[in-house]
């Protein structure tokens, strides 16, 4: 199976610029490319069903992992455990994503919590 980058639709989502590739045949996985601008930032949020695999591919972002504080760089995977509160935002420089949900990305099962950062 071929899915190219250029006829995936990019939807916003706070900000951010998401490109989500779907999930795939059997539903274990999904992908999604994310686009952050400069100062934006994903809201407070955590996942009943899906760990999160964030893969920095460019920029720079800070990431909060159940209150612990992440500076990846370029390279590096940030991963978010099922039922874990994360947030994250770019720096001065905006920053694009990799993101795998195991299993795959269900709208119903994420939780945005407007109260925190």
């Amino acid at each position: 199976m071929l899915i190219r980058y250029i006829e995936i639709n990019p939807f916003d989502f706070h900000g951010l610029s998401i490109r989500d590739f779907g999930p795939f045949d059997d539903g274990a996985a999904s992908l999604a490319i994310i686009d952050v601008p400069a100062h934006t930032a994903h809201p407070a949020a955590y996942s009943t069903a899906c760990e999160k695999c964030y893969y920095l591919l460019e920029g720079t972002l800070r990431i909060c992992v159940d209150g612990v504080d992440y500076d990846p760089e370029p390279g590096d995977v940030v991963v978010v455990p099922k039922g874990k509160i994360f947030h994250y935002e770019a720096g001065n420089e905006p920053a694009r994503l990799l993101l795998l949900h195991i299993p795959a990305f269900d709208p119903a099962a994420e939780h945005i919590m407007p109260d925190l950062p």
